[in-house]
């Protein structure tokens, strides 16, 4: 998920973040992709690419080479980060918060006039 860093990336974050965690595959994503940076240290399931120079990316290279050496648990980590964070049941949570929040009767006051 390398996209070129833009104020409008900052608020985005491209569906293929899920698909590829849910398929077991560590992510290499540009810094300051939505909070990709603290999602992927904290679930240790990528590493992120600081900047465009040679040295960045073989620091992301060299990275993703000790994150690949926990073997099976890196793809059983994945799938389990898309599931906690990205799964339909939490959209799902998220749509029905949302349209109940909308759908709310509005408050009224005392006398009955909505403020």
């Amino acid at each position: 998920a390398l996209l070129r860093p833009a104020p409008s990336k900052a608020a985005s974050c491209p569906t293929k973040v899920g698909e590829l965690l849910a398929c077991g595959v560590p992510l290499v994503v540009t810094a300051g992709v939505v909070d990709l940076d603290d999602l992927l240290a904290e679930e240790r399931v990528g590493v992120t690419v600081r900047g465009t120079a040679p040295a960045d990316l073989r620091d992301a290279l060299d990275a993703l080479d000790a994150l690949r050496a926990d073997g099976p648990a890196l793809a059983r980590r994945c799938r389990d980060t898309a599931e906690r964070r990205f799964g339909v049941g939490l959209a799902l949570d998220a749509y029905e918060a949302a349209y109940r929040e909308v759908c709310a009767p509005a408050a009224t006051t005392r006398s009955g006039a909505r403020p």
